[in-house]
C-alpha cells in the first residue's frame, strides 16, 4: 500500500487512546495508510522522535510529565519541521488556538470529530507544513542572498520610511539595522545630495527607474559615495507603494576622481603658466591640447583648434611644411628644431617637436613648442651690419 504516513500519537488516557486509534484504523484506505505509534508521556515521545522519522504528531496537552501549552512549546521547539495537531477538550479550545498562533497546524476537540474530519486534518496539516517549509527555504535562500550581497539594499515605503535594510547597507552607514528601520531614508543622505535624491524619488513615484551618484552620511559623521539604483515598487492595483534602493560603495573611485581632477587642474595651471605657445599633438598631427599662450598668439579658443591638423592652424597650410619637426620626430623618434617665419604676425619662430611614447614604447605624438626669436633675429642682423 502506497502513501504510508507515520503518526506519533501522544496521549496517556486509555479511553482516548482507544478512541483515536479506532478512528485512525477506520481511516486506512488505498490512498492513506497510517502507521501509528503511541507515546504516553512527553519524555517517551521525545525518545521516539529521536529514534524514528514521523510525518505528523497528534498531541494531548495534558500529560503525566507536562501540562498545558508548555507541552506543545517543548515539543515544537524540538521538532519544528514536523506538523503538530493539538487534541483538546471543549474547555481548552482557547489553548488549542494559542498553540496554532505559535506554530501548531490545527487543533481537534476530543469526541467532536469523525474519521473524515481527522483524515482531512492530517492530510491538510502535512501539506501545509510541506508548503511552509518550502516557503521558508525560499525565504531563507533569499535572505542569504540579500545579506551576503556586496550591494547595500533597502526598501522604503510610500512615505520614504525605511521598512527593510540588509546588513551590508547597515555596515556602510555604520548604524545597526534596527536603528535604521522606521526612519525616513532622507536622514541618511548627505545634505549636498538630498535635493538630488528628492528629485530621483519623485521620478520613481511616477514609475521611472534611475541610477545616481549620491553621498550618504554615516553615524560617525563621515560620508561615503554610492552608485544608487532606485526602482519603484507597485501594489496589486499598480499603485506606488515604495521603492527598492541598491547602493554600491564608490568612495574610493570618487576619491581617485577628485585626485585626478586636482592633478589635472594643477597640470593645466602649470601648462598655462608657460609663456611660449605649447601644443600637444597625436601621432596623426591632430592637436589634442593647447596652453593659453598658444591661444593668445593665434587668437583662437581651445575648442577652435582641438582635433584640427597642426599645419592647418600653425602654418595655415593644407600639408606639412618641408622638414616639418613633427614629421622628422615621428620618423626617427628624436627631438627636432626648425626656424620658420610667420608672415601673418611678422614673427620669426623657433619650432621644436619632442616625441612622446606610449607605455609599450610606440610613438604617440609630440610636444610642440613655438619660441618667438624675432628680437634675437633682429639683434643678430644689427650686429652683422656692424
Amino acid at each position: 500500500m502506497e502513501n504510508i504516513k507515520k503518526v506519533l500519537f501522544i496521549e496517556d488516557n486509555p479511553g482516548d487512546v482507544r478512541l483515536i486509534e479506532e478512528t485512525l484504523k477506520q481511516m486506512r484506505s488505498e490512498s492513506l495508510n497510517l502507521e501509528v505509534t503511541n507515546a504516553k508521556t512527553l519524555k517517551e515521545a521525545v525518545e521516539f522522535l529521536g529514534q524514528h522519522p514521523f510525518d505528523i504528531v497528534l498531541l494531548d496537552l495534558f500529560l503525566p510529565d507536562s501540562n498545558g501549552f508548555v507541552s506543545f512549546k517543548k515539543l515544537h521547539d524540538m521538532v519544528k519541521k514536523i506538523p503538530i495537531i493539538i487534541l483538546t477538550s471543549l474547555s481548552n479550545e482557547e489553548m488549542g488556538l494559542e498553540a496554532i498562533k505559535h506554530g501548531a497546524q490545527d487543533y481537534i476537540v476530543k469526541g467532536e470529530f469523525s474519521n473524515v474530519l481527522l483524515s482531512r486534518a492530517i492530510n491538510y496539516a502535512i501539506e501545509r507544513k510541506r508548503t511552509e517549509d518550502m516557503l521558508w527555504q525560499s525565504q531563507e535562500r533569499y535572505r542569504q542572498i540579500v545579506d551576503n550581497s556586496q550591494e547595500g539594499i533597502w526598501i522604503i515605503d510610500s512615505e520614504g520610511v525605511v521598512s527593510f535594510v540588509n546588513q551590508r547597507m547597515a555596515d556602510l552607514l555604520r548604524w545597526g539595522a534596527l536603528e535604521i528601520l522606521s526612519n525616513p531614508v532622507i536622514n541618511f543622505i548627505a545634505e549636498g545630495s538630498q535635493d538630488i535624491f528628492k528629485a530621483c524619488l519623485n521620478k520613481c513615484i511616477r514609475g521611472q527607474k534611475g541610477s545616481y551618484d549620491l553621498c550618504f552620511k554615516r553615524k560617525n559623521g563621515s560620508n561615503f559615495w554610492g552608485i544608487t539604483d532606485i526602482s519603484p515598487l507597485k501594489g496589486i492595483q499598480g499603485n506606488y507603494i515604495g521603492a527598492l534602493i541598491l547602493v554600491v560603495d564608490i568612495t574610493a573611485r570618487k576619491l581617485a576622481e577628485d585626485e585626478c581632477s586636482r592633478a589635472s587642474k594643477q597640470w593645466q595651471k602649470t601648462f598655462d603658466a608657460i609663456t611660449d605657445p605649447v601644443s600637444l599633438h597625436d601621432e596623426n598631427s591632430n592637436i589634442m591640447k593647447v596652453n593659453q599662450a598658444f591661444c593668445q598668439y593665434f587668437k583662437v579658443k581651445p575648442e577652435d583648434v582641438i582635433d584640427k591638423k597642426c599645419y592647418n592652424i600653425i602654418h595655415k597650410m593644407d600639408l606639412p611644411i618641408p622638414e616639418c619637426p613633427f614629421a622628422l620626430s615621428k620618423k626617427d623618434r628624436l627631438s627636432h628644431v626648425q626656424e620658420i617665419y610667420d608672415p601673418p604676425n611678422n614673427k620669426y619662430l623657433l619650432v621644436s617637436a619632442s616625441p612622446v611614447f606610449s607605455e609599450n614604447g610606440n610613438f604617440s605624438g609630440v610636444v610642440h613648442v613655438l619660441k618667438d626669436i624675432t628680437e634675437l633675429k633682429n639683434l643678430r642682423k644689427e650686429l652683422e651690419k656692424r
